[in-house]
């Protein structure tokens, strides 16, 4: 043993010592994380799918955390060296030549050929072979082999990052990424050379050597580039020639793909030469100086790291679990305050009946505020509540008056005939029971529409399907004929008799303590016991005084309790409506709450883990960086950077003295072998290349193009569409050629035009192992051209959606593919031949040609006929490979070329066709431009002719899909102005009850002020027309009504700002984005405070006492002091302008400018009026009050000129109809605009589906 063997094994055994010890310290932190995971579980009150949803991530955290550390107890005992590439990279080779091995393992050609982990010893060390990624999945998915494959990759001590001079793929690197880089794995690269030719002195000659050198080199810093873009640039990498290390180092008997080769190679120049010239002894020396210098800290920072980054990554997906989580709750929380501002904040009997958890008996709604730290702020009373209100005032208003005339009646007749009347008479007089049933119903049912669209308005989608259920239901709405006034009514704790629903009230303490019956008694029998008292007998002269008092009680007692019925139906309308509403969406508000508390508490629990397992990860004690071993490595093995680069690189063999040996020409009976395959392959092209433009026929095609013609005469757009048809169609034929990028694309082209005469004049065909075509290029060739496309899979999108471009106006498409077939993502390839809504399908205008032939791994000098059989099996995988994308392709479409054999033309500006005769009869290439030679004029003709059909297709699938965008698009935006529409018109329908509301309301309290001055009326003694006088002239200085003014207006204000507030956000919400002329700035402009003069001026004067009103009149009045209150109350005065705002509060003035007037009058009753009986007196002072009462109404609601409240919203009414007037104007046009675009879509739809019965075997992608 020597020295440095023994060394290497005691570094191993170091390792291997410090590992296990290491593991036993992660198995703690495994146990605390355990620990931490129960502890915040404990607790958790209730199952839920968000705590389930974190339970199982943690589960599987947890799972496969200890699922790792056994997995790394297992490979403790050896060092791991883990082989992690692509399919087809080399790495079952590589790993053979470290083990020498007889090349039993290594793959004779097929991609995805290892399925399972392999491993051998090296040394001390475990090598580990692992099934390749971003394979096509031959005999197994994709997925289960790369899951294999990280698996080992997870216990690896060392990973060799395998690539080939194929190319590299986005697609890889973002998996080292993932798998590598993320769990600190020290990585070495290693770049397969597939070219047999590199490196191999004895067979090229110096002048060569340079070019294929320099692609390497290319190749190298690609991959360097892509390494440090994920964080590995320190990464060294080895160039080396697997096959040949392999062939240096296996054991005999070889058992490997080309055994010929095997024993050629050996025999030719021996195992030293394969040995150094492989480059394989600069890899492994790198390897064992690494190992050597720092075995244990490399097993240790492996160990650490992993389970670092575990820890790191469970604790970022917790934390974005727990943002995720917030999100959720946001949209629950503010679809629960959606639902509160509608049915209002609960009360604490609600919260008792409704939100109880029946559990643990807490209350949602404060447990979930107590969470958010916040309490909901939406009203007591919400908006359904309000509306509730003003609609049954309203709607109540007509029986209310009614009721309150023949209650008056009835009093007055009973006092007249000195007859008493009964209960049920008066009741049935005054109560016209089936009108107020019908009217309660009426308001029942505009409820439910209200409460239906302010719920879908406002909700978020957490309840859009929950909501709609509940919209169908016929309890909801009101539309089951179970929602009576008695109902209504019985809910609310009023009983009713069964004679009807709309019966005065018996319940003892609802609004007095005697109640309904009780006032009966002072009305009914009251009054036969007056009659009897003072009609029946003589009256004395005081007795006429006492009647009128009598008369004025009952009058007055039966308005009131007239008035208090009708506020008791109107309360209980809203308590029922509150109930019914809570009783409905109780069970949506009770899951929300639960979903959100839920929620809260999973956030709160994963972030506490997350900050736990920050902290672990902190915990684990830092090692050396790794990538200083590596770096001390490689100063080992080189003294200088120069001499490093040419060691990993291989680039010594460019000073080499070994003499060049021709090759020895081939047997002349491989050379007829080769011609007969190449001949046959030649007419095996011919003949698919005409093939592909039989279908449609020209006649077909002809008679396709007429209807195309005829549908432009309909729809101007498709005159584009009809143009590059025939324009097409008249060009030369295009061939473009397709294909990752570094397939040999451009060198493929190079030679053809090489073979056709020179390369002069022809620009863009430079060859390198990078992205080198941006755009595409176009090259005359007789009778067509030929056009290169961007490489596909180089890493920019730009480049797969120029290459899918320059598909649209081919005839004949080339797609050249590796050796390795269909690596990577696939989607252009796939898109082009099967079609998309995008793109005319062109599966039987493909030819696939697999390129570099020279690296299927047979020498076609060596061993021809293995060769030949390969080639027959890559179109074999080729075709299954298609296949499983759904793409059908014939064997007579698939040829196998070397464009430029082992790439030793390469750039060479000055090659001929001389230059490749050395291999002509091999590499296929003459068979393939024999075959477009040999294609006869009239098939060329028929090809043009498809690609302008094909061309067409395409313009109209593009052209269908945009209309149906815009279709969308239309129809989505009809739907908004139907929404819009509809709300607008609930806005003013809403407007047009409150208007009635606050009329009514007013008109209440006026009369309340009247009846007051009527029952003081009758209490004037007969004959004193003084005290008539002073009760006519008083009435208006009542301490009631001005209090009841003032809290009308109040009321009043409330209610106009609310019907503001809650509809302006409808509307900004319904055009906000819309594109619509009325955009948001209508609902800024219908939300500016329009009433604030009008209400502030009611408020300002008509609750105060004529002085004081003409007074803040006045002030009001002041340009300056309004726009002040505007600012004050962050009011717009816009289109009512603060000028115009003062005028309004000025005239406001005139409400108790009327009072007033009444106050100041010092005699309202002319003499010459005065009857000269007291009765007389009496009514003519009442009609005077009932005129004054009449104007002082008006004054109230309308102001001066309309500038009151209902003049307000007679303006805001008329502003929502322009609105309505503009958005279905906008709507018809869009209507239109849709119904245009309907017809252009169903005319291009028609013309693609006829398009693609020609073309059977086709289907439409939109169908």
């Amino acid at each position: 043993m020597t020295e440095q063997s023994s060394a290497f094994e005691q570094s191993i055994r170091a390792a291997v010592a410090q590992g296990q010890a290491e593991l036993t310290r992660l198995d703690s932190l495994a146990d605390a994380a355990a620990v931490n995971i129960a502890e915040s579980g404990r607790y958790e009150p209730d199952q839920s799918d968000s705590s389930s949803l974190l339970d199982e991530f943690l589960r599987g955290f947890m799972r496969d955390l200890r699922r790792h550390l056994d997995h790394e107890r297992g490979a403790l005992e050896s060092f791991n060296i883990v082989f992690f590439g692509r399919t087809g990279a080399g790495k079952s080779t590589l790993m053979s030549a470290f083990g020498g091995l007889d090349g039993g393992y290594v793959s004779p050609g097929a991609s995805d050929w290892t399925t399972g982990v392999h491993h051998v010893q090296w040394h001390d060390c475990r090598l580990l072979d692992t099934p390749g990624i971003n394979g096509w999945g031959r005999t197994e998915s994709r997925e289960k082999l790369e899951a294999t494959a990280r698996r080992a990759v997870e216990t690896a001590d060392i990973v060799l990052l395998c690539f080939d001079s194929q190319n590299q793929q986005a697609m890889e690197f973002a998996k080292i990424a993932s798998w590598i880089r993320n769990y600190g794995k020290p990585a070495v690269a290693v770049l397969n050379v597939r070219n047999s030719r590199w490196r191999h002195p004895a067979l090229v000659p110096d002048d060569r050597r340079q070019h294929l050198s320099d692609s390497v080199r290319q190749h190298a810093d690609n991959v360097k580039t892509e390494l440090a873009q994920i964080g590995l640039g320190s990464t060294p990498l080895v160039a080396i020639q697997s096959r040949r290390a392999l062939f240096a180092r296996a054991t005999t008997p070889f058992r490997g793909p080309g055994p010929e080769s095997f024993q050629h190679e050996r025999d030719e120049f021996g195992i030293e030469y394969l040995a150094r010239w492989s480059n394989f002894r600069t890899l492994e020396n790198l390897l064992t100086t690494a190992i050597q210098l720092g075995a244990s800290d490399i097993r240790l920072s492996t160990l650490r790291e992993d389970v670092r980054e575990r820890c790191r990554v469970a604790s970022l997906a917790l934390s974005t679990m727990a943002g995720e989580f917030v999100s959720d709750v946001h949209r629950l929380e503010d679809g629960i305050e959606s639902i509160l501002a509608v049915i209002g904040y609960p009360t604490a009997s609600e919260r008792e009946n409704y939100l109880k958890r029946e559990e643990a008996g807490s209350d949602l709604l404060a447990t979930l505020e107590n969470l958010q730290g916040r309490a909901f702020t939406s009203p007591g009373k919400g908006s359904l509540d309000r509306f509730v209100r003003h609609q049954a005032s309203s709607r109540l208003a007509a029986q209310r008056r009614h009721s309150n005339t023949q209650a008056q009646l009835k009093i007055s007749e009973a006092f007249d005939t000195k007859q008493a009347i009964d209960e049920a008479a008066f009741r049935a007089a005054v109560f016209n029971e089936q009108a107020i049933d019908a009217t309660i119903k009426d308001a029942w049912a505009a409820r439910g529409e209200f409460l239906i669209r302010e719920l879908q308005v406002t909700a978020e989608q957490d309840f859009e399907k929950d909501l709609s259920s509940l919209f169908n239901t016929a309890s909801f709405v009101g539309t089951d004929g179970q929602h009576t006034a008695g109902d209504i009514l019985r809910g609310a704790g009023i009983a009713v008799g069964l004679a009807g629903v709309a019966a005065p009230f018996a319940v003892a303490n609802f609004w007095n303590p005697a109640g309904w019956a009780v006032g009966l008694v002072a009305v009914g029998v009251g009054i036969a016991g007056q009659a009897q008292q003072y009609f029946g007998k003589k009256m004395k002269d005081d007795a006429q005084k006492k009647a009128n008092e009598a008369r004025a009680q009952a009058i007055a007692g039966a308005t009131d309790a007239v008035e208090k019925t009708y506020d008791a139906y109107e309360e209980a309308i809203v308590a029922s409506s509150r109930a019914a509403s809570w009783g409905s969406l109780a069970p949506i508000v009770t899951e929300s709450l639960r979903k959100s508390i839920a929620l809260r508490n999973a956030q709160q629990r994963a972030l506490h883990l997350a900050e736990q397992l920050t902290e672990q990860a902190d915990s684990i004690t830092a090692t050396h960086a790794v990538e200083d071993i590596l770096t001390r490595a490689q100063s080992v093995i080189a003294e200088s950077s120069t001499e490093l680069r040419t060691l990993l690189l291989g680039e010594d063999w460019l000073q080499s003295d070994h003499r060049h040996d021709a090759p020895r020409g081939l047997d002349e009976s491989v050379v007829t072998m080769y011609h007969d395959r190449a001949v046959k392959a030649r007419s095996a092209l011919t003949t698919a290349m005409t093939k592909a433009w039989t279908r449609p026929s020209p006649d077909e095609i002809r008679l396709w193009s007429e209807e195309l013609d005829d549908a432009t005469l309909h729809d101007s757009g498709l005159l584009e569409v009809a143009k590059e048809m025939r324009q097409v169609s008249r060009r030369k034929p295009a061939f473009t050629v397709l294909g990752d990028y570094n397939s040999g694309k451009t060198s493929l082209i190079r030679r053809i035009l090489v073979e056709a005469g020179d390369l002069t004049g022809q620009d863009g065909l430079e060859v390198l192992a990078r992205p080198a075509t941006a755009t595409e290029q176009r090259y005359d060739f007789p009778r067509l051209q030929l056009i290169d496309t961007p490489g596909l899979q180089s890493g920019n999108t730009c480049h797969d959606d120029r290459a899918l471009n320059s598909i649209t106006e081919s005839s004949l498409t080339f797609v050249v593919v590796h050796v390795n077939l269909l690596i990577g993502n696939t989607a252009v390839i796939e898109e082009i031949a099967n079609g998309s809504s995008m793109v005319a399908a062109k599966a039987d205008r493909l030819i696939f040609l697999i390129n570099r032939s020279d690296e299927l791994g047979a020498d076609p000098l060596v061993e021809p006929h293995a060769f030949l059989n390969l080639q027959d099996r890559k179109k074999e995988e080729l075709i299954a490979a298609l296949a499983a994308k759904s793409i059908t392709i014939e064997e007579a479409s698939i040829h196998c070329v070397a464009a430029d054999p082992f790439g030793l033309v390469g750039n060479s500006a000055s090659v001929t066709d001389d230059d490749f005769d050395a291999n002509r009869v091999w590499d296929g290439t003459d068979s393939l431009i024999d075959a477009i030679k040999d294609l006869s004029d009239s098939s060329l003709a028929a090809g043009t002719l498809i690609a302008g059909f094909d061309t067409a297709l395409t313009l109209l699938k593009r052209r269908r899909n945009l209309l149906r965008t815009e279709l969308d698009a239309y129809t989505k935006t009809i739907q908004q102005r139907d929404s819009a529409i509809a709300t607008l018109a609930a806005a003013e329908a809403d407007a047009a009850v409150l208007q009635k509301s606050l009329s009514e309301n007013a008109e209440r309290l006026v009369s309340a002020a009247v009846l007051n001055a009527a029952t003081e009326l009758y209490q004037v003694a007969v004959g004193d027309n003084a005290g008539l006088d002073r009760v006519a002239n008083s009435w208006t200085e009542d301490p009631r009504l001005r209090s009841a003014i003032d809290r009308y207006a109040a009321s009043a204000e409330k209610d106009l700002l609310s019907w503001q507030e809650e509809h302006a956000s409808m509307i900004e919400r319904e055009f906000r984005g819309t594109g619509s002329l009325n955009d948001e700035t209508a609902a800024t402009d219908f939300s500016s405070n329009r009433a604030s003069g009008t209400v502030d001026g009611i408020i300002g004067g008509a609750g105060n006492v004529a002085e004081h009103a003409a007074k803040a009149a006045k002030i009001l009045g002041n340009r300056d002091a309004v726009y002040a209150i505007g600012k004050q109350f962050g009011h717009k005065f816009k289109p009512w302008g603060a000028v115009k705002g003062g005028a309004r509060v000025a005239k406001v003035g005139v409400v108790l400018g009327a009072v007033a007037a009444a106050a100041d009058a010092k005699s309202m009753l002319d003499d010459s009026k005065k009857s000269e009986t007291h009765r007389k007196n009496l009514d003519a002072a009442t009609q005077v009050i009932e005129a004054r009462a009449d104007q002082l109404v008006v004054q109230i609601t309308a102001g001066d000129n309309g500038s009151g409240l209902t003049g307000f919203l007679d303006e805001a009414r008329k502003e929502v109809q322009r609105l309505i007037e503009r958005t279905t104007a906008e709507k018809v046009e869009l209507v239109a605009l849709r119904d245009a675009t309907a017809f252009k879509y169903g005319m291009a739809n028609r013309l693609v589906s006829s398009a693609l019965q020609l073309e059977a075997g086709y289907q439409d992608e939109e169908t």
